[in-house]
């Protein structure tokens, strides 16, 4: 997936400041509008034999594609482990979906700081992580 040269920002260029809705529009990156939904509805569904370029391309298709000539869906990820536990991410550390199927499916809300560059991030592994504070 090719990136946009000017990646997620809320100051672009010769345009001042924006809101974050434009600035995914304008930036090209699509964020994860109804990403949630899909991604629980196909993680939920998902056989034990399923691959997760399968499930990714399933997820994928309950999207709205993107339009516009320089407009791209933010990056989506999905993991199995041997045990057949799922963790799936769609998104970027501003505005990131994490959903995990462990004993059940369910959405997992990080705290901000785990999916800053540098830490966890938005990432299928995320969402299989123990996200509790250390202390």
């Amino acid at each position: 997936m090719e990136r946009s040269p000017h990646g997620p920002s809320d100051r672009l260029p010769g345009r001042g400041e924006v809101g974050d809705a434009a600035a995914r529009h304008l930036s090209g990156l699509r964020g994860p509008e109804g990403a949630a939904d899909a991604i629980l509805a196909v993680v939920a569904d998902a056989s034990a034999t399923v691959s997760t370029s399968e499930l990714e391309s399933a997820i994928l298709a309950r999207l709205t594609a993107p339009t516009g000539p320089y407009e791209q869906l933010a990056p989506l990820e999905v993991v199995r482990t041997a045990d057949g536990a799922i963790g799936a991410s769609m998104g970027t550390e501003r505005r990131c979906v994490l959903v995990r199927r462990v004993d059940g499916t369910e959405r997992v809300y990080a705290p901000r700081v785990y999916l800053q560059p540098g830490e966890l991030g938005c990432r299928g592994t995320t969402a299989r992580s123990d996200l509790r504070p250390p202390h």
